[in-house]
């Protein structure tokens, strides 16, 4: 009888890491401070005849890439995604995805969406995969752990200006940190509870014109962007986020 590979439960960030080349890391890390000039519409007007325009596409081409390996390796079962149901209850719990279901799913690795042709969507929240793969991808790593996350805890430090997903430390400017804080502060007070977009840009003096723009050079984007629900002018953060003990 063969034995079960050992599994760890890692992010999707995280899993992306682990199924690119040496070369392709070293080429994310080279072009992800140029990411925004591509993702953000505005900059992208501005910048796309311009190199900063290119190395931002060429960052994305491969992110999209390594992607497509993972979609890959799902659909055959070597790894597991956990989802939750976008609309579904409030406090339901992440639960593996079928690999048979992959093949009816398009996957957006920038929202960490997967959604199916009748519109219903799956938030991607962890990854199950083989630990005897996460060494052979990082054989000299001291620490394992450090790229073990569980993507639904987070804190908040008003002292050190830190928002904290999983085993992530962002260190946020002023005025992100000031509508993260907002934002925590009503996920503490009621999961679900939604703030409007143009108050929380205003009470945190910030001249852009969605969430989206006042991250958008912020390199905790990708991490951020599928927590930060937005709709009808409102945003919130996600209701299955679990606050750490304490906060």
């Amino acid at each position: 009888m063969m034995e079960e590979p050992e599994l760890q439960t890692i992010s999707l960030e995280a899993a992306l890491r682990h199924l690119a080349t040496e070369a392709e890391r070293a080429e994310l890390d080279k072009y992800i401070e140029y990411r925004e000039f591509a993702s953000d519409w505005m900059a992208a007007m501005v910048y796309q005849s311009k190199p900063e325009y290119e190395y931002g596409m060429k960052y994305f081409r491969l992110r999209w890439q390594i992607a497509e390996r993972l979609v890959g390796k799902l659909r055959l079962g070597d790894i597991v995604a956990t989802g939750i149901k976008l609309g579904g209850k409030i406090n339901a719990q992440p639960i593996p995805i079928s690999k048979y279901l992959w093949s009816k799913l398009e996957f957006d690795v920038d929202t960490f969406e997967a959604c199916r042709k009748d519109g219903e969507k799956i938030l991607i929240v962890d990854i199950l995969f083989p630990i005897h793969l996460i060494y052979a991808a990082n054989p000299h790593e001291d620490n394992l752990q450090n790229s073990i996350v569980s993507a639904n805890k987070v804190s908040f430090s008003e002292e050190y200006g830190t928002f904290t997903v999983g085993s992530e430390d962002m260190k946020l400017k002023k005025i992100q940190k000031a509508i993260i804080r907002q934002l925590f502060n009503a996920l503490k007070e009621r999961r679900g509870k939604r703030l409007r977009t143009s108050e929380v840009l205003n009470k945190a003096d910030s001249k852009a014109e969605s969430i989206s723009q006042a991250f958008s050079e912020s390199r905790y984007w990708p991490v951020l962007n599928p927590l930060i629900r937005r709709e009808g002018g409102e945003c919130w953060l996600l209701e299955e986020l679990e606050i750490l003990p304490g906060q």
